[in-house]
């Protein structure tokens, strides 16, 4: 999936995200219940564990990417998977810091117990319904952008 990004047309310092997965569906979905709860966000994303990485170090097309206030980040993909993308974020000093919500549709506790190793803040699972699926992100972006303090961006 290629690089993609929505943000609000009047919205001066909207909330971050990046999205990694490579199901431009499910992409599709975050950015239309972002939208549809009223959760001013700029969305970018990428389809893959190499992509995420070359994101986050701000490598090739990168180069001027934003550094997201959170990422919501896939389990299955092909190549590097997300916990392996997660641990190669992990073990960057630079970028350890950064908030991860593991956003999946795998139920496995083998996958669940990795990630939280790997210091995953959450681990959510997408639900098949739609309308589940845009109350469990009103309820996610309303727990990370109004109840609690994410670290502050360190460019």
């Amino acid at each position: 999936m290629p690089y993609t990004k929505h943000c609000p047309p009047s919205c001066a310092d909207p909330i971050k995200i990046l999205v990694v997965d490579d199901n431009p569906a499910d992409v599709r979905l975050i950015v239309e219940s972002m939208k549809d709860n009223r959760i001013f966000c700029c969305i970018s994303s990428v389809g893959s564990g190499e992509e995420f990485l070359k994101y986050m170090r701000k490598e090739d097309q990168f180069a001027f990417a934003e550094s997201p206030d959170i990422i919501f980040l896939d389990v299955n993909m092909p190549g590097m998977n997300g916990k392996e993308a997660l641990a190669e974020l992990r073990n960057d000093p630079k970028l350890k810091h950064h908030v991860v919500v593991m956003l999946t549709t795998s139920t496995a506790d083998q996958d669940i117990l990795e990630s939280y190793k790997l210091q995953c803040q959450a681990y959510a699972i997408k639900p098949v319904d739609l309308d589940e699926f845009k109350s469990m992100m009103e309820e996610i972006g309303d727990f990370y952008f109004n109840v609690v303090k994410v670290p502050p961006k360190k460019e």
